[in-house]
C-alpha cells in the first residue's frame, strides 16, 4: 500500500509540473527579434516590417488592422503568400506578406550589407566629382543601416535574391549590397541635390549631352519614385571569398554617368566580363537590369503598391 501511495505521489507531482510548463509557456515574452545561428532562407525569426496599415487575422480567427510602421518578426511562411508574424507587443496574426517588408541580411546572413546611404561620406559621383549634399550627406540614420545588420527588400525580391546568392556561393563569390528598400523622403533629397548639382554648371545641357551620351536623365534620376521606394529594387556588387577583394566592374559603384552604362563597357576587358557575368546571373532568378547603372537590379514581377517612406 505504500508503494501505491509513493506512486500516486510522484504522478500527480509530475502532472503538477507539466501544468506548471503549460502556465509559463501560456504567459512567456514574445520571442527575441535576434535568433541565433540564422540560416540562409530561414524565415523563422527574420525581421519584419509593414509599410502600411494592414489587414490581419489573429490566430483565434479575429479580423485586425496593423498599423503601418509596425515591426516584429516572422515566425512561419504558412503559404499562399501569408506569414504568421508577431509583432514588438507580442500581438501574433497571420499577414498577407505581398508587401511587407524583410530584413534581407537576416534571410540571407551570407550576404554582406554595406549601405551606402548610411555613411557619412558615400559613393555617389558624377563626372568624377563630388555632389553637394548628397555625396556628403547620411541618409540613413538607424544602428542596423550603418552597422551592416540590416536592408530591407519586399518578400518576393527578396527570395529571388537567396537563389542569385547561393548561385554565386557556388562560383566562389558573396553579395555585397549598397543599397535595397529606400525612403521616398531620401529619393526626393536625392533627386535635389542631383538636379542642383547638375544645373550649378556654366552649361547644363551640354554638361548633360557630354555626360549622360545618348541616354535620358531619367536613367540615373527617377522623375516620380525609384523602384528602390517600393521595396523592389537592389544596388550590388559582387566579392571574391577567397581574396576577399570586389570584382573589378566597368566604373565605381554609383558612378552617375553614361561611364556605367551598358553602353560603355569595354568588350573583353574583365570589367567587361564581371559586369556581363553579374547581369546575366541575376536575369537568371527573375530580375531585370537598367541599363544605365550596372549594379541595379529589380524585380518587376510584382505590383509596385504605394511607395514607402518609413525612415531608416
Amino acid at each position: 500500500m505504500f508503494k501505491k501511495a509513493t506512486k500516486r505521489a510522484m504522478t500527480a507531482m509530475v502532472i503538477i509540473v507539466i501544468l506548471l510548463l503549460h502556465a509559463v509557456v501560456a504567459n512567456a515574452t514574445p520571442l527575441q527579434f535576434k535568433v541565433p545561428e540564422q540560416q540562409d532562407g530561414q524565415v523563422f525569426g527574420c525581421q519584419i516590417w509593414l509599410p502600411e496599415d494592414t489587414k490581419a487575422t489573429t490566430p483565434e480567427g479575429v479580423e485586425i488592422t496593423l498599423k503601418g510602421g509596425s515591426r516584429g518578426i516572422a515566425l512561419a511562411d504558412v503559404g499562399s503568400s501569408t506569414f504568421l508574424i508577431e509583432l514588438e507587443d507580442g500581438k501574433r496574426a497571420y499577414v498577407d506578406n505581398t508587401y511587407l517588408l524583410i530584413n534581407i541580411k537576416q534571410y540571407i546572413p551570407s550576404l554582406i550589407v554595406n549601405l551606402q546611404m548610411a555613411k557619412e561620406r558615400n559613393s555617389f559621383t558624377m563626372a568624377d566629382e563630388v555632389i553637394p549634399n548628397l555625396t556628403d550627406k547620411q541618409f540613413y540614420q538607424s544602428e542596423g543601416a550603418k552597422n551592416g545588420s540590416e536592408a530591407w527588400l519586399r518578400y518576393e525580391p527578396a527570395k529571388k535574391l537567396l537563389e542569385a546568392q547561393k548561385n554565386f556561393l557556388e562560383d566562389g563569390f558573396c553579395i555585397v549590397i549598397y543599397d535595397a528598400y529606400r525612403p521616398k523622403s531620401a529619393s526626393e533629397a536625392f533627386k535635389e541635390a542631383y538636379s542642383a548639382f547638375i544645373n550649378s554648371k556654366p552649361n547644363p545641357v551640354e554638361f548633360k549631352k557630354i555626360w549622360f551620351g545618348g541616354l535620358k536623365e531619367s536613367y540615373f534620376l527617377a522623375q516620380t519614385a525609384s523602384s528602390h521606394n517600393f521595396g523592389k529594387a537592389i544596388d550590388m556588387g559582387l566579392r571574391n571569398i577567397e581574396t576577399g577583394e570586389m570584382l573589378e566592374m566597368p566604373t565605381n559603384i554609383h558612378t552617375l554617368d553614361v561611364r556605367s552604362a551598358q553602353v560603355s563597357w569595354k568588350v573583353g576587358s574583365e570589367a567587361y566580363n564581371n559586369a556581363c557575368y553579374l547581369n546575366t546571373m541575376m536575369k537568371k532568378v527573375g530580375f531585370s537590369d537598367l541599363i544605365s547603372e550596372w549594379w541595379h537590379f529589380q524585380d518587376n514581377s510584382i505590383p509596385n503598391g504605394n511607395a514607402i517612406d518609413l525612415d531608416l
